[in-house]
């Protein structure tokens, strides 16, 4: 009986490591596979960069959430340069409006309008959706 669990134990200890080892080999293989998709999608954006005026045309408007800094006015700044009107929504209300200020400066063509308005009401549902119709 002492034979029979050694050799169970064995045999388990051989299936676990054999399927640790299968399971590393497939983990690479598809982070090796992922890696060439991004790779071919990274190397198309470059090749074909897309005019996003020419797509939505000169008169859109973008609304950037979280725009009173960091990447939200980074994205602002950009798509301002690009020459889409601007739609800012953050908390705070001064740093809207100085990021309002340094687009029109920069860009004065631009139409920039603010929302002072906390996105994370946005779980209450019709609230949140009809002020922020209400505002643009």
């Amino acid at each position: 009986m002492l034979a029979a669990i050694k050799s169970s134990l064995e045999k388990s200890s051989y299936t676990q490591l054999l399927s640790q080892s299968l399971a590393i080999i497939g983990g690479a293989f598809l982070g090796y596979k992922s890696f060439l998709l991004l790779k071919h999608y990274y190397h198309h954006a470059q090749e074909h960069p897309q005019n996003l005026i020419e797509i939505y045309g000169h008169d859109s408007y973008v609304l950037i959430t979280g725009g009173s800094d960091g990447l939200g006015k980074a994205f602002a700044m950009e798509l301002a340069r690009q020459g889409f009107n601007i739609i800012l929504v953050a908390r705070d209300l001064n740093s809207l409006l100085r990021v309002k200020e340094q687009i029109v400066d920069k860009y004065p063509d631009r139409d920039v309008r603010t929302i002072s308005l906390d996105c994370a009401e946005a779980i209450k549902g019709e609230p949140f959706l009809e002020r922020l119709k209400r505002e643009i």
